[in-house]
């Protein structure tokens, strides 16, 4: 993107600052804290019912996506040198320690359930090669998008983290590797983050269509905390047999 590009999507940013101070603050917490909720959420119930809390694909995505921008250091702080996306690359950095840590104890705990037959040695070649395709996915998904500055792709992954969680109630038809905390944080951050974060950050989320698509995104969210509420309470793999 051109000098002249970049000074434009932040002063954007900049005048929702100013013109709406309090609001921009709690739409940046709201989204940043539900976000911490969901991936926190998916450690705890791993380590509690010993099942993946969440699809592989989602995790892989996630960490794709978080990987890729905190590699992006130089972009950040030198060459956009901008608070707002300094504060944003720490937190993405959080966020991608926490999803090793996932990473690990899906390695640990579900390898069985992800990579049948495989021992830890192989389990580990097959991750870091999915692994590989899904940063290399995630590279090309934003360069075909023209997102300089990252923001398409996280709002997918909220997106993706909602759809992989109802995947998971439908297959397994309880609560096992779902809580409702989480299920509250992914409609939360769809809806904060569609509705009020992203497009106080940047006019590509001004569009009647992305309105269309985050409307239609957290009514299935409802639909999802409504179905976990009704779901039967298990904790273990035995349990859901």
């Amino acid at each position: 993107m051109d000098a002249q590009g970049i000074k434009d999507a932040l002063e954007f940013i900049e005048t929702s600052q100013r013109n709406q101070p309090v609001l921009f603050v709690l739409a940046a917490l709201g989204a940043w804290l539900t976000g911490f909720v969901q991936v926190i959420e998916y450690i705890r119930l791993c380590i509690r019912d010993k099942v993946n809390s969440a699809p592989l694909v989602v995790i892989l995505y996630l960490f794709a996506d978080d990987a890729a921008v905190t590699a992006l250091h130089g972009r950040w702080f030198n060459d956009i040198g901008h608070p707002f996306f300094q504060q944003m690359w720490y937190g993405f950095l959080l966020s991608a320690v926490f999803e090793v840590i996932i990473i690990f104890l899906l390695l640990r705990h579900c390898r069985q359930q992800i990579f049948p037959g495989f021992n830890l040695a192989q389990s580990i070649g097959a991750y870091a090669f999915l692994q590989a395709v899904a940063i290399a996915f995630v590279l090309w998904l934003n360069d075909a998008m023209g997102d300089f500055f990252w923001l398409m792709t996280p709002m997918l992954c909220n997106a993706i983290g909602l759809v992989g969680a109802f995947g998971l109630l439908m297959h397994r038809r309880s609560r096992l590797g779902l809580s409702m905390a989480q299920a509250w944080a992914l409609l939360l951050v769809n809806t904060i983050g569609n509705f009020l974060f992203f497009p106080m950050v940047s006019e590509r989320f001004h569009t009647p269509y992305f309105m269309a698509f985050a409307t239609a995104l957290s009514l299935f969210g409802v639909v999802y905390v409504f179905l976990l509420w009704r779901a039967p309470r298990v904790h273990s793999v035995a349990q859901a047999i």
